[in-house]
């Protein structure tokens, strides 16, 4: 049950069945995006990306997946003190949801103190992704807010009374 499928799911039961019995394969769209995500990870990491270069999916970079990624760099500067832990394109289990949903959020960082969890989902060649009630960030909060509250030794619901978060759709 992945989080980027949640809008759906949520709303049938048969999703996973369907998709089990009739998997989709990668479009040119989703090879695409796979790549511009691949751009973001290595200027976070401090790596150049220039364009005409190949990721390892095999996509060409491209001019706009550069400006995206810019952005996406950008943002996290002005919203993530720096020093802070960046999680980037990690899994993360969501057992709350349901035993086998798991996602891979963009980014995420979490500070002690204050309490203050940041997610940020990048969407490159997407249609416009609404952040409020998005399914697949919330699912992604819970399970990185459980697993946070694992490791303060805390019970669920407690952790997340004094947590504040905020969700970011770069698009």
């Amino acid at each position: 049950l992945p989080p980027s499928g949640a809008g759906t799911w949520k709303l049938c039961a048969l999703w996973v069945a369907m998709n089990q019995a009739y998997p989709q394969a990668d479009t040119p769209e989703t090879l695409e995006g796979n790549a511009a995500h691949w751009v973001f990870a290595e200027m976070l990491a401090g790596r150049p990306v220039s364009e005409g270069m190949q990721a390892p999916n095999g996509v060409f970079i491209t001019d706009e997946m550069i400006e995206g990624a810019e952005l996406v760099v950008d943002t996290v500067r002005a919203r993530i003190p720096a020093g802070t832990v960046l999680h980037v394109e990690e899994p993360v289990a969501i057992p709350r949801i349901h035993a086998q949903c798991w996602g891979t959020p963009d980014i995420w960082a979490f500070s002690a103190s204050p309490l203050v969890l940041e997610v940020i989902d990048y969407k490159f060649g997407h249609r416009f992704v609404d952040e409020y009630e998005n399914d697949q960030g919330v699912a992604y909060i819970a399970g990185i807010v459980d697993a946070l509250a694992a490791k303060f030794g805390e019970g669920p619901g407690l952790f997340d009374q004094r947590l504040k978060v905020n969700f970011t759709v770069i698009q």
